[in-house]
């Protein structure tokens, strides 16, 4: 049997959480009446907290059972005593709300109590949101996150915005070793593109290229393309005549690679100076074999600071912020070559269907490993924040994207194991429908291929 309402309200008022005068004056809407009949009667669907050292919207974030059941948050936390039922995945993306709520002291404190062992270095994402406006403070917060992660410390240079302002200390070169091929499709990118190419160019491992292919931009992104060029003869620039996106723009450049090893950065990351070298590091590092394929991570950050999509630990989601990026996935070229082939030809969202064929390819997902390989701008102008083709935490999947992803899924699990996981470029034809939002006509593929710029 449950508590009768008397018994409740006597647990409400008995606890020290509950504190009627500051909640008369958080909620005015009490007026003259009980407090604690209020909290029991709204606590659970209102969010109402019983004072400053409990927060309800937090305890249901964090406790899915008492959620599912509609119970009253805090008579469900004296009922049950920390840490019974207690999502410790969820904490970290619970405390990030309330701290955007206005409570960040809280915030830490719950966080600091309830991650679990191995996530706790999250608290210092959350120190670094709290400390936006202060660039030392939030720079010693973020190194001490990569310094768990076993990353070399970074620094803050001139710039306008804490983005623009990510610096690399000096870090030993790594030489010799298998050559690295890095692919950026670029299309008018100029307000990102030179500190992205940068901090490849900058990576501590040496013997490597990129290869940017320009997608027919029409703002300077190609006077800058140039530029850098002049600066370092690794950078290797293409241009396509007709805007075709970001992965037929891979498979441009994929053409060109002459690298042992392939990866891909995209212009509005920035990219760690070690993210390289840790990643051979653990290519060589599994049984003493290398690894055909495998990712690392990546963290969001708003162009002020701010770490952002902070969400439940999950399959591509480490400690509630660190998480798998797509185009860090790094290839022995002949798996990508000889087996898979190229990307599919569309223009959002062809990463997960490659994911899909690398899956078939070796019977198994590629590992992905939580290293931070690059700080990733999250911003209103990003393939992924388009509402149009995009996803995102906040809205979710759009239907250009969903019904594509259906497609591919489809395909790969009715056909592909008999036609094959090798993709060819240009493409024959198309294995699966695409919704008109991602389709590239093959005779702007082909054009791109002709064009003197081009391969």
């Amino acid at each position: 049997m449950g508590m009768a309402r008397g018994d409740k309200l006597e647990s409400i008022r008995g606890t020290p959480l509950f504190e009627p005068d500051w909640y008369r004056q958080r909620y005015p809407e009490v007026a003259g009446g009980d407090p604690a009949a209020h909290f029991l009667a709204h606590g659970a669907s209102g969010n109402y907290d019983p004072g400053p050292r409990f927060s309800a919207r937090y305890y249901l974030q964090t406790h899915a059972g008492a959620r599912r059941r509609g119970a009253n948050p805090l008579l469900h936390h004296l009922n049950h005593p920390h840490p019974r039922g207690l999502d410790r995945g969820a904490v970290l993306k619970a405390a990030d709300d309330l701290m955007q709520a206005g409570q960040a002291p809280l915030a830490l404190k719950l966080a600091r109590r309830d991650l679990a062992a191995s996530a706790r270095h999250a608290v210092e994402i959350l120190h670094c949101n709290a400390l936006v406006h202060k660039p030392g403070r939030w720079m010693r917060h973020l190194n001490a996150y990569l310094a768990a992660l076993g990353q070399d410390p970074l620094q803050l240079r001139r710039g306008a915005t804490a983005f623009a302002r990510l610096a690399a200390r000096d870090v030993p070169a790594v030489t010799g070793g298998p050559k690295i091929t890095v692919i950026m499709a670029a299309w008018n990118a100029r307000d990102t593109i030179g500190r992205s190419i940068r901090s490849i160019l900058g990576q501590s491992w040496r013997n490597l290229e990129l290869i940017v292919v320009d997608d027919a931009s029409t703002d300077t992104t190609p006077a800058l393309l140039a530029r850098i060029a002049a600066e370092d003869d690794r950078l290797h620039v293409l241009r396509n005549a007709v805007n075709v996106g970001p992965y037929v723009s891979r498979n441009i450049a994929l053409k060109r690679a002459s690298g042992q090893w392939i990866t891909c950065h995209d212009t509005d990351e920035w990219a760690h100076p070690q993210r390289l070298a840790l990643h051979m590091d653990r290519v060589a590092g599994e049984g003493g074999a290398a690894l055909p394929v495998s990712t690392l991570s990546m963290l969001r950050m708003t162009v002020e600071g701010r770490f952002s999509q902070i969400r439940p630990v999950g399959r591509e989601v480490f400690d509630g912020v660190l998480q798998v990026c797509a185009p860090s996935t790094l290839f022995h070229h002949q798996l990508l070559r000889e087996r898979l082939g190229s990307w599919d030809c569309a223009r959002f969202g062809a990463d997960k269907e490659m994911m899909g064929r690398v899956a078939a390819a070796l019977g198994r997902a590629a590992p992905a490993f939580p290293v931070c390989a690059n700080l990733s701008l999250d911003w209103a102008g990003s393939l992924t924040n388009n509402p149009v083709t995009g996803i995102h935490p906040d809205h979710g999947v759009t239907p250009a994207r969903a019904a594509y992803r259906e497609s591919w899924r489809g395909w790969q699990a009715a056909r592909m194991p008999d036609e094959g996981v090798f993709v060819p470029f240009p493409p024959r034809k198309s294995r699966f429908s695409r919704p008109p939002e991602a389709e590239v006509p093959l005779n702007d593929i082909l054009a791109n291929l002709a064009s003197p710029d081009g391969v």
